[in-house]
C-alpha cells in the first residue's frame, strides 16, 4: 500500500503533474502491472483505502 501511494502521489506527480490527470484507470492498471500482475481492480480498491485513511 505505501509503494503505491509513494509512486502514485509523490513520484509521479513531481515529474509528470499535469500529463497525469485523468490518467486513474490507465495508472491502476499500470502500478497492477508493475507489481507483479494485480488487477486494476485492486489495484483501485488499495488507492481508495489509502486515500480514506489518509483524510481521517
Amino acid at each position: 500500500m505505501m509503494e503505491l501511494h509513494f509512486y502514485r502521489h509523490i513520484v509521479l506527480p513531481s515529474r509528470y503533474a499535469d500529463q497525469i490527470r485523468g490518467y486513474v484507470e490507465f495508472l491502476d492498471e499500470k502500478f497492477g502491472e508493475f507489481l507483479g500482475g494485480v488487477s486494476s481492480d485492486s489495484i483501485k480498491k488499495i488507492r481508495l483505502a489509502c486515500n480514506r485513511r489518509l483524510q481521517k
